[in-house]
């Protein structure tokens, strides 16, 4: 999912909040703002939506991400397709929680070939 889109930016800070609504679906917002590299840094945000629905065998969640809503366009338009590219493919993370912290790390299992990583705080 990584792409030469993000290469002009000298930073990526994004945000998500995770919701389980039931045992089998779920949904995520995105926040997402890019630093531009430039002398006078630029910022520009973008929001995002996922939805789907997930499974867990045992200490692994596997999420099926099955619409995506870009609800806020970044003004580089490779990078909103690159979001929309989560359309139709799952991914796989190992589950393990810390006290109030929950650790998603990536599986090898994943159909675009890239390991994710996520840690959530509860």
């Amino acid at each position: 999912m990584s792409s030469d889109a993000y290469q002009s930016y000298d930073m990526l800070n994004e945000s998500m909040v995770y919701n389980f609504t039931s045992k089998d679906d779920f949904f995520i917002d995105s926040h997402a703002e890019t630093v531009s590299s430039d002398d006078n840094p630029i910022i520009n945000k973008y929001e995002v939506t996922y939805t789907g629905k997930y499974s867990i065998d045992k200490d692994i969640i596997t999420m099926q991400y099955l619409d995506v809503l870009v609800r806020k366009k970044h003004v580089h338009e490779h990078i909103n397709k690159t979001q929309e590219l989560y359309k139709g493919i799952s991914i796989s993370y190992y589950l393990s929680r810390e006290n109030s912290t929950l650790y998603l790390s990536g599986t090898e299992n994943n159909e675009s070939g890239e390991l994710y990583n996520h840690v959530c705080y509860l």
